[in-house]
């Protein structure tokens, strides 16, 4: 039993440390794959792999509304149309686009802007990681009041955003969120990567000892 115990805080031992080691790289991945995914939608639809495509714009519209008038566009005519420029499709969600005026990305502009540049950041923050800070809670609203003042006076209909300001305001919110979380993740991770026995002893002196008790 004794033996049991001691191997089994070995292997929690080393799945702690892989998880200390590797965190920041799979958090990474899963997040600029989250990000990209939806520009993958309109390139499948331009090379004809339609249901491919349709199959993520469902599986994001679970997350975005992807109205078209919102959203950017490839492989058409323009890569955004405002305004009436798409009459009663401009708030149509299921309009994936056209060959004609090109294939909508599966996030409207604002997230794009928001999950790429927590991506970008992401990465960012992985190459310099020793030396960053946390952003303090202070400057995180106030890098939230861009993305709030544009989305809500939209939202009540005072006035209409642009493809320009809601990409601004989303990258903002996305990067700024990155700096706050990242680097107190990580320390909590570095804080936890030697866990302690409840008898009192580490888990690496227990991993150590199980050998010589076998």
């Amino acid at each position: 039993m004794r033996i049991e115990v001691l191997a089994s805080a070995g292997g929690e031992l080393r799945i702690g440390r892989w998880i200390e080691q590797h965190w920041l790289a799979v958090l990474n991945l899963l997040v600029a794959l989250f990000a990209a995914l939806p520009l993958a939608a309109p390139m499948l639809m331009a090379a004809g792999w339609q249901q491919a495509g349709r199959w993520i714009y469902s599986l994001y519209h679970l997350a975005c509304h992807q109205y078209p008038a919102r959203a950017y566009f490839l492989f058409g005519a323009a890569p955004v149309y405002e305004g009436d420029a798409l009459g009663a499709l401009a708030r149509a969600s299921h309009f994936v686009g056209s060959p004609e005026l090109g294939w909508k990305v599966a996030w409207c502009e604002r997230d794009l802007a928001i999950y790429g540049a927590a991506a970008l950041a992401g990465i960012a923050f992985a190459a310099r990681r020793q030396r960053v800070r946390p952003l303090s809670w202070q400057l995180f609203v106030l890098c939230l009041l861009p993305i709030a003042l544009d989305g809500f006076s939209q939202l009540f209909g005072w006035r209409e955003s642009t493809p320009l300001l809601r990409t601004v305001t989303g990258a903002l919110a996305g990067w700024a969120a990155v700096w706050l979380v990242y680097p107190q993740l990580d320390r909590a991770f570095r804080a936890s990567a030697s866990p302690r026995s409840p008898c009192g002893g580490g888990a690496t002196d227990w991993a150590e000892a199980a050998p010589s008790l076998q």
